[in-house]
């Protein structure tokens, strides 16, 4: 009678096990990616530009967290035009957010197919009334950092943004950094 009383539980927790391992989820490629995104060039199509968790070094966050503050740890970025500014100066306040710092990553893109703008839909929701630039960070000796000008282009915070074929060409050769910075008062 134990014998049959000891299989029988067995059973019941193997099934019961089974039942869970069916009902978890399993990690997918959305849970990996950081944004929605919509890529499109001017003049080409069949490349991709992702946006996701895992080229962010650990030597990155850790500059991110110790450095006084982001100003200090962004140094002097490169507007669109070329020229040299902080962060704190191109916001035009010390009260900015980088709610976003992650990877970005492109392939199977020709710099033929021109400037590509980029629509995403971070977790973070921005809203219309924010100032937000996208900070793209491509390494070589140091990490560079250049700033793009996004637009909130809806009520879901969706951030549109182009990017200059040389920079998406650098994020292919390279693997960049993207880090969106915001002066608002609230984000969602």
């Amino acid at each position: 009678m134990k014998k049959l009383l000891s299989v029988l539980l067995i059973l019941a927790l193997c099934i019961t096990s089974a039942a869970m391992a069916e009902a978890a989820p399993s990690v997918t490629t959305q849970d990996v990616i950081r944004a929605r995104v919509e890529a499109t060039a001017e003049n080409g199509t069949g490349f991709f530009l992702i946006i996701h968790d895992t080229n962010v070094s650990d030597d990155q966050l850790a500059r991110l967290l110790v450095a006084v503050n982001l100003d200090t740890y962004f140094g002097n970025i490169n507007k669109q035009d070329g020229e040299r500014t902080r962060l704190f100066d191109l916001m035009g306040t010390e009260n900015v957010n980088v709610f976003e710092f992650t990877g970005v990553d492109v392939g199977d893109y020709q710099p033929s197919f021109g400037a590509v703008t980029v629509k995403a839909r971070f977790v973070t929701q921005y809203s219309k009334d924010d100032k937000v630039v996208v900070l793209i960070g491509i390494p070589g000796r140091s990490l560079n950092w250049t700033a793009f000008e996004a637009q909130v282009i809806d009520e879901q915070g969706t951030l549109e943004f182009v990017l200059p074929a040389q920079t998406v060409s650098a994020i292919q050769q390279w693997t960049g950094l993207i880090a969106v910075a915001n002066a608002s008062q609230a984000v969602k």
